[in-house]
Parts: C-alpha cells; sequence; structure tokens
C-alpha cells in the first residue's frame, strides 16, 4: 500500500538525520523502521515510572519534548530523535528514571526484538554509549546548575559501568563487584545485553542452590 511505505520512508529519512541513529548499519536501521508505533502523549503524562515496570519499547522522540526525572528531580530534557526507555528494555529491571511528556508530544515506539537485534552489533554498541554517555553529561551539567547535593547525587550515577565477559564464573563476577563496590555488572551477549545484580544474586544463586 503506497500509504505505508510512504510512512516507512518518513521513519526511515527521519531516524537517519538524528544521531546516533545515523551510524546504525542500513538494515539495522531497516529493521527499527519496520517496526515502528506512533504514540502520542499529552503534557505531564507519564511515559515510565521509575522503579515501575520494565519499558517494553525503545521510545524516540518524534515531536516535542520529554523530561527525564530521578527522585521528582529534572535531570535531563529529551527533543527531536533523542531516545529513552532502552536501558530498561534490554536489562528488563525498572527505568532508572521517569520518563514525562515535558510538553504535547509524539514517539516513536520500536518493541524489544526489533530493538535488540538493531542494537546488537558494534554499532549497537556504540549507540548505546553515545546515548548513555551524553545524557549523563547533561545531568551532571544540569544538576550542577541546580544545587551542591544534585551534583553529587547525580555523579555517583555516572560512573563507569562494570562489565565482565561471558564466560567469567558467577563466583569471579562477586568477586568484582565486591573489590569495585559495584552493585550489578554488565554482560555482553550474543543478543543484547545482560545485567548481574545484588538482587540476582541473592535470589537465583545463593537463594536458589546455584
Amino acid at each position: 500500500m503506497p500509504e505505508v511505505h510512504s510512512t516507512l520512508r518518513e521513519i526511515t529519512d527521519f531516524l537517519e538525520r538524528h544521531h546516533p541513529f545515523s551510524a546504525l548499519h542500513a538494515d539495522a536501521l531497516a529493521t527499527l523502521a519496520r517496526t515502528a508505533e506512533i504514540e502520542y502523549f499529552p503534557a505531564g503524562a507519564e511515559i515510565l515510572s521509575q522503579e515501575g515496570p520494565p519499558s517494553e519499547y525503545l521510545y524516540v522522540v518524534r515531536r516535542g519534548a520529554v523530561e527525564l526525572l530521578y527522585e521528582g528531580q529534572v535531570i535531563d530534557v529529551l527533543e527531536e530523535g533523542e531516545p529513552f526507555g532502552h536501558p530498561s528494555l534490554l536489562s528488563r529491571l525498572p527505568p532508572a528514571f521517569t520518563a514525562r511528556a515535558r510538553e504535547d508530544s509524539l514517539c516513536l515506539l520500536f518493541p524489544a526484538e526489533a530493538t535488540v537485534r538493531a542494537l546488537a552489533d558494534p554499532a549497537g554498541v556504540r549507540f548505546l554509549a553515545a546515548t548513555l554517555e551524553g545524557r549523563l553529561e547533561r545531568g551532571l551539567a544540569r544538576a550542577h546548575r541546580a544545587t551542591p547535593w544534585g551534583t553529587s547525587h547525580v555523579a555517583a550515577l555516572a560512573r563507569p559501568a562494570l562489565v565482565c565477559a561471558r564466560d567469567m564464573s558467577i563466583r569471579d563476577v562477586a568477586l568484582r563487584m565486591t573489590q569495585e563496590n559495584e552493585e550489578c555488572a554488565v554482560v555482553p551477549l550474543t543478543a543484547g545485553y545482560g545485567l548481574v545484580t545484588d538482587r540476582v544474586l541473592r535470589e537465583e544463586v545463593v537463594a536458589g542452590g546455584v
């Protein structure tokens, strides 16, 4: 149907205009574009809730603006072309921030399977690094302009992640987490990423008898 192809072309063109989507391989970008949904959020609508259910989509601001809040404090404002929700989507952990429409906004929504396929190659890793690094930098700058408390609090979120190889034993991962005083470790997988957390160690390893 002509209108479907037109919509697909518009979505693809939109993504290609915005970094870091423009760095993705053409097939990865096409995978995302084919699965896109569009949703409207009125100003003030909560899209994701901090410590709420894990995100089911990679969201991208199509029009309008979305603000990210940590414990009620705005730490970043996302504008056209900027993504959110993917850290929670890929880890299956509750969102670290609340995402709320700052004004009437349209978002593109991409489901988990297509997102994992698109981000499971070197270009996808660069995508994740670019979005998270940029978000932390802006969060630190915003917090610095606000209060000294906000600066130190957001700075704690900006520590480099502990990355462990997928063939490392549970014992060795737990030892690294203890030595580096980290509450979680990132494990690159064949498709996507996994997280080892204190809760996983307690509930699935110790209590589970592994």
